[in-house]
């Protein structure tokens, strides 16, 4: 049975004859039971237990709503061990599970008869379901709950990908990435946070069960890699983009364009460059750009503004000054 900390003793659920399967706590030196939850020898089976603002919460059954979502603040365990919610009301309960804290809410998987197991969360006021990821009755089961930055990560099934890849940051479910693309499934599993990454198994369906991970960071990796451009005779140039982003977060999308020193818009171009890979932008600048080029003083110069963006919503923006040759500003 797992154990909890919680202002300073030890909870765990244990069973008497007396009480059943109930909630129990010890300093060390003395042990009770905090509330006999399902009243009588009848089991409240408490599981679950995290401990977050000043309550332990936990999923038991009292017998008259089924299994729910249980809190106590250990002060006066008997009168404040309380319901929390009726979530799935009647006595079949719904089931409250993989429960994680993030900042002041606690997210949890839990079923309805409407909606199925869906995502929820509360702060210990409000209780409410975050998305029907699978619409209607029909289940997306989210599971692997693991609390990562900002977000909480966990595999769940909708109905045009299997179970793959999601995450919320307390707004509706997000799909990070469909490894195995179509209606299969990639299966994410062993959520694990080590050092700045995020890391699980999965199929794609070429690799075979192999180890992934996300890497925690607001901005795209992405690198520009020319430092002056050549213009063709038809006034065409090519761009270089590293997608320096790992495959689960993969490709690198946005847009690109090119600018005169007098702030004219010579050209513009959007690109996909999978992770881990260069791609080239083709674009071609307007004859009055070019124009204004074999007009200016000095070397002529564009300015290129990149904006990309990854499939873990991280952006970022590049700004890069490029000198121009060849026959095009001739």
């Amino acid at each position: 049975q797992e154990m909890v900390d919680f202002n300073g003793q030890l909870y765990f659920a244990a069973d008497t004859a007396a009480a059943g399967w109930e909630l129990w706590r010890t300093n060390g030196i003395t042990t009770g039971i905090v509330a006999d939850i399902d009243p009588g020898a009848d089991d409240a089976y408490p599981q679950n237990l995290v401990a977050m603002n000043g309550h332990l919460y936990f999923s038991a059954n009292n017998g008259a709503t089924g299994n729910e979502l249980f809190r106590t603040d250990g002060a006066n365990p008997v009168a404040n061990t309380e319901l929390v919610a009726d979530i799935n009301p009647g006595s079949w309960g719904s089931d409250p599970n993989y429960m994680t804290q993030l900042g002041s809410y606690l997210y949890f998987r839990a079923g309805t008869e409407a909606s199925g197991n869906e995502l929820w969360r509360t702060n210990g006021t409000e209780v409410v379901m975050l998305g029907d990821i699978y619409p209607g009755e029909e289940d997306s089961n989210p599971s692997q709950l693991t609390k990562f930055g900002d977000a909480v990560y966990f595999a769940a099934e909708d109905e045009g990908h299997g179970f793959e890849l999601w995450k919320t940051s307390g707004g509706a479910p997000k799909l990070v990435r469909d490894i195995l693309p179509g209606d299969g499934s990639g299966d994410p599993y062993d959520f694990t946070s080590f050092g700045q990454s995020l890391y699980f198994s999965a199929d794609d369906g070429t690799h075979g069960w192999e180890i992934w991970r996300i890497t925690e960071d607001s901005k795209v990796h992405a690198k520009l890699q020319n430092r002056k451009l050549k213009l063709n005779r038809a006034g065409q140039t090519t761009l270089r983009l590293r997608c320096q982003v790992a495959e689960i977060s993969g490709p690198c999308t946005g847009n690109l364009v090119l600018r005169t020193n007098g702030g004219l818009v010579a050209a513009r171009g959007k690109f996909t460059v999978n992770a881990g890979e260069t791609g080239a932008i083709t674009v071609k600048l307007s004859k009055r750009a070019r124009k204004a080029l074999r007009k200016a003083s000095g070397a002529p110069r564009l300015k290129a503004v990149v904006k990309a963006r990854d499939l873990a919503g991280n952006k970022r923006t590049l700004t890069r000054g490029l000198r121009i040759s060849g026959p095009g500003v001739r």
